[in-house]
């Protein structure tokens, strides 16, 4: 997966591409598979994934923000709603099975606060505030 990740941000997707597909990957457990998946820009398996995942273990909010593999999912827009949901701590919209709507301007300004800092993290900013 790193490897995959390397070329990838190299530009080289074909040789990314090409780490993936060397591999059966179908006896894997999904929690592996989301990386795959975010790696192959399907970000809403990531999504469904991470959203199941977030459930059962709130660790899986850290992974997303933390581990460059999710940078792409991040930036794109099921990443967003998928931060701001559990930002905003609406449980109810992880439940879903479709995307949850973002929820930038939250009328808490501390929610506010907290999804710029998790936003500055996943950025790689020191003392960005998140703990």
């Amino acid at each position: 997966v790193n490897l995959a990740l390397v070329y990838k941000r190299m530009g080289r997707v074909e040789d990314c591409e090409k780490v993936l597909d060397e591999r059966d990957w179908s006896s894997y457990s999904e929690d592996f598979l989301a990386p795959i998946y975010a790696l192959r820009g399907d970000y809403v398996e990531v999504g469904k994934i991470m959203k199941k995942r977030a459930r059962k273990d709130r660790s899986a909010v850290q992974e997303v923000m933390e581990w460059p593999v999710y940078e792409d999912f991040r930036n794109d827009t099921v990443g967003k709603a998928f931060i701001a949901t559990v930002v905003n701590g609406n449980g109810a919209d992880l439940e879903q099975d479709e995307n949850p709507k973002i929820n930038i301007n939250a009328k808490d300004e501390c929610c506010k606060k907290r999804l710029i800092s998790l936003y500055n993290c996943a950025l790689g900013v020191r003392n960005c505030g998140a703990n």
